[in-house]
């Protein structure tokens, strides 16, 4: 995966769980974050966005907080976060998964003030500190019904214009490329599962 540099005005994205990859140790399924993370970093303009939505693991009666691990990688790559959400997917109890997930939004730190990434429009729904629940999530892993496209919504409608890049490197099912296209922006996703890749592929594609 390599972009242009300075193409990218919005990354979002929910990286997969340990579950929906071949790996079997923590350490593998975060070194792959760093890697696929660094090279859209390397793409981001200077008023960029990275928007992560992730739900931390319940793991042999522990539980991995897989947002402050990658709120660490962010850090290290020169990105301060300026916007934590909490994502509502259910009112249930599920004794692997937790019912909830954190929206995480992070801008360059090495940038003035005046030049970092700033939300252009905060709908009421965005203002809230909590989202959702939103009927369109269920769980599994990534399909169509696993990440809410209302909340790419708010994330794209808060941090983009028309016609701005929104790129997701774990496109899954592709529910980001398909909100950005709805809403006129260009839209780019990566996804290595040839299964998900044949789904994204037969209900649309990036626009050129």
């Amino acid at each position: 995966m390599d972009a242009p540099p300075e193409s990218i005005k919005l990354v979002v994205t929910s990286p997969p769980d340990l579950s929906e990859t071949p790996y079997t140790k923590w350490n593998q399924l975060f070194e792959l974050y760093r890697i696929t993370v660094d090279r859209c970093v390397r793409a981001l303009r200077s008023d960029g966005i990275v928007s992560i939505i992730v739900t931390d693991r319940k793991w042999k009666g522990t539980i991995v907080f897989k947002h402050q691990r990658l709120a660490t990688l962010l850090d290290g790559m020169g990105l301060e976060p300026f916007l934590h959400k909490i994502l509502v997917r259910n009112f249930g109890t599920n004794m692997f998964r937790l019912g909830f997930s954190h929206i995480l939004c992070f801008r360059r730190r090495d940038r003035s003030r005046a030049s970092k990434g700033t939300c252009l429009r905060a709908s009421a729904e965005f203002r809230r500190d909590v989202w959702g629940p939103f009927a369109s999530v269920g769980w599994g892993q990534k399909t169509r019904n696993s990440f809410a496209p209302e909340a790419v919504k708010l994330l794209v409608e808060a941090f983009t214009q028309p016609k701005d890049v929104v790129l997701d490197p774990f496109c899954g099912c592709g529910t980001t490329q398909r909100v950005a296209l709805g809403m006129g922006r260009q839209a780019f996703g990566f996804e290595t599962n040839p299964g998900l890749a044949r789904f994204w592929s037969s209900i649309g594609r990036p626009a050129e």
